[in-house]
Order: structure tokens, then sequence, then C-alpha cells
């Protein structure tokens, strides 16, 4: 359970405003892997805190699955959580995607293969 109800209510709001996208530090697993000989696509993998999806990744970023990354994502936001930081959600363009952060820090990088 988070600490800081208002901050992490906060929190979630502006991040969903800022990305669309499942428990308290729960990643969702992927669906089952591609049929032998088919192409696999990477596994989408959902961000969820609290039963909220946050973000759906959907593609390797800089060698790092969808799953390292909803991983990393998850790790970054508790704990910002725990150190009951202020919470200031924001976002900035990057030529690889848009950079989000809270409290100034990354937490996570959108990619246009995580983008419909």
């Amino acid at each position: 359970m988070l600490r800081n109800s208002r901050w992490s209510g906060y929190v979630l709001f502006c991040v969903l405003c800022l990305a669309t996208g499942t428990v308290l530090g729960q990643v969702v697993p992927p669906p089952a892997p591609a049929p032998p000989g088919e192409a696999a696509e990477p596994e989408h993998v959902t961000l969820v805190i609290e039963n909220i999806p946050i973000f759906e990744f959907r593609s390797v970023f800089y060698g790092n699955s969808p799953q390292d990354r909803a991983q990393v994502a998850q790790d970054r936001i508790m704990a910002l959580v725990n150190k009951q930081a202020e919470g200031k959600v924001g976002s900035k363009e990057i030529p690889q995607g848009v950079i989000i952060t809270v409290d100034g820090q990354l937490v996570f990088v959108i990619t246009p293969g995580d983008v419909d």
C-alpha cells in the first residue's frame, strides 16, 4: 500500500493523462508466445500501479524488452512513492519518443513502437 495516497493519486492521474495503458507493483505477464514458424513480435506488458493500468510497453528500447522496461518503470515509481516525493509529473519530447518524469527524474520512455 502506498504511504501517501494524495501523492499517489496525483501521480497516477498525471501519468494516465500523459500515457495510456494493470495491482500495486504488478507487471501484467505477456501473452503466450507465437507458434513456431511465425515471426514473434515483442511481448506487450502493462505497467500496473494500485490496480490501475498505467502504460502498455510494446517495443524493445535500447535492448530492453517490454517486460524489462515495465519492471524498471515500476521500480522507479515505487522508489519515488517510498521517498514521498512531491509527485510533479512531466514529459519531454526526444528523438526516440517522449520521456515521462516525476519530480524531474526519468520514469520511462514512450517510444513510437509503444503507440498504436
